[in-house]
């Protein structure tokens, strides 16, 4: 090897890191106050109920969010978009 590999960036940047945090801390706050609204409403097994409904759909929106075709063609295809049923 003549060069010497050039370091582009770190998996822990500033940016992604901040990303991370504020989105934690987002979901923490939803399925907090998830809880609490529904535990007053509709009691313990609710709240808990409507808790695990606000962490499952973050965490399918996340996923689907990871999956969205990167160019800006969508025509509908099945080669525009990484998932196919």
């Amino acid at each position: 090897m003549r060069h010497k590999p050039v370091k582009s960036a770190t998996l822990f940047e500033k940016n992604l890191v901040h990303r991370v945090i504020v989105q934690g801390i987002f979901v923490a706050a939803m399925t907090t106050c998830t809880y609490w609204i529904s535990a007053g409403m509709g009691g313990h097994a609710t709240g808990q109920t409507m808790a695990f409904c606000v962490l499952a759909f973050s965490q399918m929106l996340r996923a689907f969010k990871w999956k969205r075709p990167l160019s800006g063609n969508v025509s509908g295809t099945a080669a525009s978009c990484d998932v196919c049923l």
